[in-house]
This record gives C-alpha cells, structure tokens and sequence, in this order.
C-alpha cells in the first residue's frame, strides 16, 4: 500500500508506503515530515492485493471477507470535511463483463445501479454481472489493465457548516498515470514509510470491484 501525491501532473515523494500488513497489528505512523498539500493536488492510495488462494469475486467493503484501500491522514488547519473516498466508475466496470449502458448513476448511488442495455442483462445486478463473469488468470490481467486506463469517480461530504464546496470535489477523471500501473515488489521487501499500513504483493490478480484504487482529488486551498 501507498499513498502518493501528484502536482502538475509530476509525481513527488511518496507520502506513506508499507509493503507489510497485519490486520490485528494496525497502527499509525507519525510521518518523518509533514508534507503540504496545494489546491489542484491529487492524493492517490494505491493498494495491490493477494487473491489467488480464493475462487469467487472480491468485493470492496468493512467485512472481513472484503477489502478496502483506505488512508486516513491527519492535517491541519482544520476544515468541516468528513470524508473524501473514490470508485472506479461502474460504467467502466460493466462495460469489461459486455454492459452497454446503465442508467443516470451517481458516486452516492453506491452499487444501486440499473442496466438498460444489452436486453439480456436488463435485470441484472452489479453483482449478478460480475459473479457471471468467467473468471481465470487471463481475463483478470485483462480487467485489470482495463480498470487501470478506466475512469474513477471522488466523492467528498462535508458538514451542513462548512465552507468548503465539498459538493464540487465529486468528479469522474482518469488515474494520473493509467499505463504505468501498480509496482511490483520482491515479496520478501520490508519497507515501511510513515503512514498507515497496507498489503503489497506482486500478485494482480484480485477481482477488487468497488474500491480498486481510492483517487481524493483535493481543489480547495489548504493554507
């Protein structure tokens, strides 16, 4: 796991990156230094996850048996903002198992979402899609470069007080760098940088639907 920082379309140093994970020893990290953010700046977490030794889809979500991609980052001065998250567009997804179009989703839709095309997937949930899939080695490489030039949508909610245009922060957009995709690491690697913990492995193979990569495009000022 990782957690970058872009300005002006140029990668600088990588605010956290832990390339071990333990889920019963979670802690937090006191960075080295702290790092300034700029309005325009895009903070992107980036996780790569181990499925191979599991036979059905992956999904996003706080259960045990799901997973997420999550940084939770302390900053200062303080703003009446709860949460900024992102997905990778469903469209996108879909349209890898054969879906033609969906129909007037949003970020806070979650996985509600109705298929009006093809016919034959018309009653079909996001689930029913994906778990249909014919799932192997080779169309999960396959989705996973198609998810990786994809688009991704953020979603930020602030409190009723804030001054903050929360509202306008929720944009669908591209990975900042789509033909580079994920590292790869030696599995025996140990390096841990300030921040929170995440799993890192060279294995791309997790079918990681709702949460693949958390993209928080973050335009308003921090002074």
């Amino acid at each position: 796991m990782r957690t970058r920082l872009i300005r002006n379309g140029v990668e600088l140093s990588e605010i956290a990156r832990d390339d071990n994970y333990d889920f019963n020893l979670q802690l937090t990290r006191v960075l080295k230094e702290e790092v300034t953010i700029h309005q325009g700046d895009i903070i992107m977490t980036e996780c790569v996850y181990d499925s191979s030794n599991r036979d059905s889809v992956t999904y996003g979500g706080l259960s045990t048996a799901e997973e997420m991609c999550q940084s939770f980052l302390y900053y200062y001065p303080r703003m009446n903002m709860t949460v900024c998250s992102s997905t990778a567009h469903p469209m996108n997804t879909l349209s890898f198992m054969g879906v033609e179009e969906i129909n007037g989703w949003n970020f806070f839709d979650g996985l509600n979402i109705s298929i009006v095309s093809p016919p034959g997937m018309v009653n079909m949930s996001y689930v029913d899609v994906v778990d249909g899939m014919a799932w192997n080695s080779t169309t999960v490489r396959q989705f996973n470069d198609h998810q990786l030039k994809g688009t991704y949508v953020s979603g930020c909610m602030g409190q009723p007080s804030s001054t903050v245009d929360w509202m306008s922060l929720t944009r669908e957009r591209h990975l900042p760098d789509p033909e580079s995709g994920p590292p790869t690491v030696d599995a025996c690697l140990d390096r841990t940088t300030g921040g929170s913990g995440g799993i890192h492995h060279d294995y791309l193979i997790t079918i990681f639907v709702f949460v693949t990569y958390a993209l928080a495009i973050f335009s308003s000022k921090l002074i």
